[in-house]
C-alpha cells in the first residue's frame, strides 16, 4: 500500500493510491504476531519444555514456545503452563499481559477466532514437530501462507 499526501488539498489529506481488502484489524495484529513470533523461534532453534518433557510457554534457560513469545519474561505463566491456547482462560491471559493484545483495538468474536485459530498453528509447531527445529521454517511459511502474510526476515 503506498501512502501519499495530496499537495493540492487544503487541509493537506492522506490519500491511498490502494487499499488491500485484507488490511483489517485482525489483519495488522495477525502480522504483527507473526512478525514477533516467527524470528523468534526460528533464532531459538529448540522447543521450550520443563524438565518433565511437557511444552511450556516459558521454560527454562530463557526458552519460549510461540505463544510464549508473546509473553513478556518478567510475566508469571504458571496459571496457564498446563493449558493450549484453545483455553478461555489463557485467552484471557494474552489479552491482560501480551502487549501485542492489550494494546490492539478491540476485535470482534470472529477476529479474535481468527486470530487463535493461528496462534494454535504456530503452537503446534512448536509442541508437535517430531523432526525437530530444523523443519520450523518449512512448516511456519505455510502458516504465513495459509493466513495471507508476509514472511518476517529470519
Amino acid at each position: 500500500m503506498e501512502i501519499r499526501f495530496d499537495e493540492e488539498a487544503e487541509p493537506r489529506r492522506l490519500q491511498l493510491d490502494s487499499v488491500d481488502p485484507t488490511y483489517t484489524s485482525s489483519g495488522c495484529l495477525a502480522q504483527r504476531i507473526c512478525d514477533e513470533i516467527v524470528p523468534a523461534l526460528l533464532k531459538q532453534n529448540a522447543r521450550s519444555v520443563s524438565a518433565t518433557g511437557h511444552c511450556v510457554y516459558h521454560g527454562p534457560n530463557g526458552l519460549r514456545c510461540a505463544v510464549g513469545m508473546l509473553i513478556p519474561s518478567d510475566i508469571d505463566t504458571k496459571e496457564i503452563e498446563a493449558t493450549g491456547i484453545e483455553n478461555c482462560d489463557t485467552q484471557d491471559f494474552l489479552w491482560a499481559h501480551a502487549p501485542l493484545f492489550y494494546n490492539s483495538p478491540d476485535l470482534g468474536e470472529d477476529e479474535k477466532d481468527y486470530i487463535f485459530n493461528m496462534l494454535e498453528r504456530f503452537q503446534d509447531i512448536h509442541d508437535t514437530s517430531s523432526k525437530g527445529a530444523d523443519t520450523w521454517l518449512a512448516q511456519l511459511q505455510e502458516v504465513v501462507d495459509e493466513y495471507g502474510l508476509v514472511m518476517p526476515p529470519n
